[in-house]
């Protein structure tokens, strides 16, 4: 039986709103059988505004294996819509906020779209008309989601017109039997921190080495309108240096559709000491230095064996 998590009990896409309101709530596609949904409140996004919304709860379930993830928001006024780990601690339940900068920074994306493992060559896919952020992970592998796992859905709307919106979001999850799971999968963000980027042409690289071996499965890269290109290095132990991911010309379509790069399980191996080094440019055409969250600079990559998600900040790890 399929299992609904209700996140708003008062309110839904029937509810009647005023007419100055434009009205884009959606029902979604339901998880799959014995799967989980996350469905956000009733979000309200004034007229030439920017909102990106928290909303908080846990995991009460035994521990789990997700293999499936679908996300579901209304574009193209969302900019992202992702479930993320929250350190012990933090709002409770149910509480829904515009998401703090410092949390948005310590929040460990908790599953990331993963495109499906019969797409070839690790072409990027163009967006699908309802979800984007997919993954459909090989045989064999999943994200383990333990019991108490608190957890934050984190989607950001951008409405650049004249009248006010009322939207939601939703995520569905798809577990497997978790005594068939061989390989535990993790995501690892790497990110050069708030960036500080001063008027005209500005190039920022940071690096940060692996501490155990992995093998990568999916790397992407994330800036925001004002970025012009983006490169991921790998520095392996011989000294030598392979780009593993690049968007040479970087324009804005990126930011909420992103580039990725696929690898079989096995292609793409590190082994503890090696280094993704990435580089980011941008023209900041304002007279304003550009900061978090204007712009950032942003390596996701899913990888494994990991069994919780870990982030590297400016080269150092922090879980």
């Amino acid at each position: 039986m399929t299992l609904l998590l209700a996140l708003l009990a008062c309110s839904g896409p029937d509810t009647p709103v005023a007419p100055s309101v434009l009205d884009l709530r959606q029902d979604y596609p339901l998880p799959p059988d014995g799967g989980l949904q996350l469905t956000s409140p009733d979000l309200f996004v004034p007229a030439y505004s920017e909102h990106i919304f928290c909303y908080y709860g846990t995991w009460l379930g035994p521990d789990s294996a997700v293999n499936l993830l679908s996300s579901y928001q209304v574009l193209p006024y969302n900019h992202h819509n992702q479930v993320k780990s929250v350190p012990e601690g933090g709002p409770p339940d149910g509480t829904l906020e515009e998401c703090d900068e410092e949390d948005m920074r310590a929040y460990q994306p908790f599953i990331d779209g993963v495109p499906p493992y019969d797409i070839a060559g690790g072409a990027n896919l163009p967006p699908p008309s309802e979800s984007w952020n997919q993954m459909d992970l090989p045989d064999g592998y999943a994200v383990k989601l333990d019991q108490g796992r608190r957890w934050v859905l984190e989607t950001h709307y951008v409405n650049t017109t004249d009248q006010d919106l009322l939207v939601n979001s939703a995520i569905n999850l798809g577990f497997m039997p978790i005594e068939d799971v061989n390989t535990w999968v993790g995501v690892l963000q790497l990110d050069s921190g708030p960036p500080a980027i001063p008027p005209g042409e500005y190039t920022l690289e940071f690096d940060c080495a692996f501490q155990t071996d992995l093998e990568i499965l999916v790397v992407s890269s994330h800036m925001h309108e004002n970025g012009m290109a983006y490169a991921v290095d790998f520095l392996p132990q011989d000294g030598g240096s392979e780009r593993i991911h690049e968007v040479p010309e970087w324009n804005d379509g990126f930011r909420a559709y992103p580039k990725l790069d696929v690898w079989e399980p096995g292609e793409l191996t590190v082994i503890a000491g090696e280094v993704f080094r990435t580089s980011c440019s941008w023209n900041n055409r304002t007279e304003d230095v550009l900061n978090f969250p204007e712009e950032m600079c942003t390596t996701l990559v899913v990888a494994a064996p990991i069994e919780a998600p870990l982030g590297c900040y400016d080269g150092l790890w922090r879980e």
